[in-house]
């Protein structure tokens, strides 16, 4: 038999969904004020209260955007103007600062740089993964030797390490017993 809701049984249901719905107290002090546990109060929010949720935000939203009080557009302006007044620093570092505190300057500099054009679309934030530092590349690597090892066709895969490098390599193959230990990449 499946489980009474405890908040909706509870008589401040209302107050209670509100708040919820609020979501500016944690429902730690939501539990705490109505005598409820912080996990029944959860499976509520998630069982009962997910259209008021969504109608909430959608409010938020439209509210957002008739007052021209967008969140992107305001974190945007604040960021042009940390940059400008990095590059006043950058400017005031080079002439009258260290060259530590000139560095530091241009450091965050960029790194703002970085920031704002990421925020804009302009560079990806996905992270860059090195597929030749991988373990997987290593295992594929060991396979395909193995292949053209068994096959007599030694000089066949040092042409694909270069070719696959984008640069001549010089490439000793390891015997069978001893996977990557002859492999020199220059």
């Amino acid at each position: 038999m499946a489980q009474k809701c405890l908040v909706c049984s509870h008589p401040k249901q209302t107050e209670i969904d509100a708040l919820l719905v609020e979501g500016k107290l944690s429902v730690n002090k939501i539990g705490k004020r109505f005598g409820l546990d912080k996990s029944c109060l959860a499976r509520h929010r998630k069982n009962h209260l997910i259209t008021q949720l969504a109608e909430a935000q959608q409010r938020k939203a439209v509210e957002y955007s008739q007052n021209g009080d967008n969140l992107y557009d305001r974190l945007d302006q604040r960021m042009e103007k940390l940059i400008g007044k990095l590059e006043s620093l950058v400017e005031r570092t080079e002439r009258t600062g260290t060259i530590g505190q000139f560095l530091g300057a241009v450091r965050e500099l960029r790194e703002s740089y970085k920031l704002i054009s990421q925020m804009r679309g302009a560079l990806p934030t996905a992270p860059t993964i090195n597929i030749l530092q991988t373990s997987e590349w290593f295992s594929l690597l060991a396979d395909v030797r193995k292949i053209l090892q068994r096959g007599g066709y030694g000089e066949a895969f040092q042409y694909l390490i270069s070719e696959m490098s984008g640069r001549p390599v010089a490439v000793a193959l390891p015997k069978p017993q001893d996977e990557l230990a002859g492999l020199v990449v220059d």
